[in-house]
């Protein structure tokens, strides 16, 4: 927890999950975190295994670092940028090998990977896609979403905004998400 923002909410957090019947027994696994200044890269992702077999993968957002924003500024030109790169391989390598439907998630930037991961895949892993989870993430510009396989998993993905979203409209082209009241 050492050198992140809110280190005592998240310890906390995470030794009250431990505590907890819902989580206590969560494994998790496969977490890297990736900062290139040269390539102004900032990664993140962790998979989930519940106790029901369910496989949760989940990208992070942008984190406090300089290197994060400038690449979520890259997003508004580059394609793809390196964060989006390393959601495939991330995928491939968390979930490849394993013969299971696994959900895909993310937050803010997290939500963008977690779709750009999805529609990225080999059409063998996007079968087994049962739901991409991208939580108040930018959308994509209409070339990359047709350039990409984007089609075969459009009907799974499930988009959330607060009310009061900026990010997640970034780039939306579509009317299809849910609206929540948050503060």
């Amino acid at each position: 927890f050492k050198n992140t923002w809110f280190e005592k909410n998240n310890k906390e957090l995470f030794e009250l999950m431990l505590a907890s019947k819902r989580f206590g027994k969560l494994r998790m696994n496969c977490y890297i975190n990736i900062i290139e200044t040269g390539w102004e890269t900032q990664f993140a992702a962790i998979t989930f295994f519940l106790e029901d077999g369910t496989i949760y993968v989940v990208y992070r957002g942008t984190d406090e670092s300089i290197v994060g924003w400038k690449e979520d500024l890259n997003m508004a030109f580059l394609s793809p940028v390196p964060g989006q790169s390393y959601s495939v391989k991330y995928l491939n390598m968390a979930v490849g090998k394993l013969r299971r439907p696994f959900y895909v998630a993310g937050h803010s930037k997290g939500g963008n990977l977690a779709v750009y991961a999805a529609m990225n895949c080999g059409a063998k892993m996007q079968e087994r896609i049962v739901k991409v989870y991208n939580m108040d993430g930018p959308g994509f510009r209409p070339e990359i979403l047709e350039s990409s396989n984007y089609a075969a998993i459009k009907d799974r993905v499930v988009k959330i905004m607060p009310h009061s979203s900026v990010v997640g409209l970034i780039f939306e082209q579509s009317n299809h998400y849910k609206v929540v009241k948050s503060r």
